[in-house]
């Protein structure tokens, strides 16, 4: 007796189809953060000189400052859209009807895909992963190893950032006003912030 599939059921498309529109998607995610990045930067930027022009006074000027906060936000975001992207290359990688490398050069002949973007997202591919002999553990290996390695420095680039925005505020808070605490401030975050990098 015949089982007949549940019309809901859509068949599993090819890893290969899988893994192109997984991309796809992921490039055209980080190019809408980076435009916001964009426009949020120049409304930040512009309105703090604006508003510092307008009222005279020059700590509205602070607000640029802001602008690392926002940089900072946009490449942990960035990184984290890369991250999950190489998990999901990864996990197709384990099939047997897919193989990185060949699909890697056919999706590098697409005209609508940047090939510069492309290039540097499947450079942060693990080499390991295109050794047949790699067995399906030692691949699953891998792909934990990179992503705890890319949540490490998702960490790093907020904490760095955060350390930097600080030094910088309380260093120019502690030129303006001559105001120890603040250089004390200053110094402390810097040596933070380089002992992260």
């Amino acid at each position: 007796m015949r089982v007949k599939s549940h019309p809901s059921e859509k068949p599993q498309q090819p890893a290969f189809l899988q893994a192109i529109d997984a991309t796809l998607r992921t490039i055209e995610r980080r190019t809408q953060l980076y435009r916001n990045l964009i426009i949020t930067v120049s409304i930040v930027s512009l309105g703090s000189l604006i508003s510092a022009g307008i009222m005279r006074n020059t700590m509205l000027l602070f607000g640029l400052f802001l602008n690392l906060l926002l940089c900072g936000w946009y490449l942990m975001r960035d990184s984290r859209q890369v991250r999950y992207w190489q998990q999901r290359i990864l996990q197709l990688c384990q099939r047997d009807d897919f193989e990185i490398a060949t699909w890697g050069k056919r999706l590098l002949g697409f005209r609508h895909v940047p090939p510069q973007s492309l290039k540097a997202m499947l450079a942060t591919l693990p080499q390991g992963f295109r050794d047949p002999r790699l067995s399906v553990d030692e691949k699953q290996a891998l792909a934990l190893n990179l992503n705890r390695a890319g949540r490490r420095q998702e960490w790093k680039t907020g904490a760095s950032t955060l350390f930097l925005f600080i030094t910088l505020v309380s260093l120019t808070l502690g030129i303006v006003y001559a105001a120890l605490p603040f250089l004390l401030t200053a110094t402390l975050t810097a040596l933070l912030w380089a002992g992260l990098r």
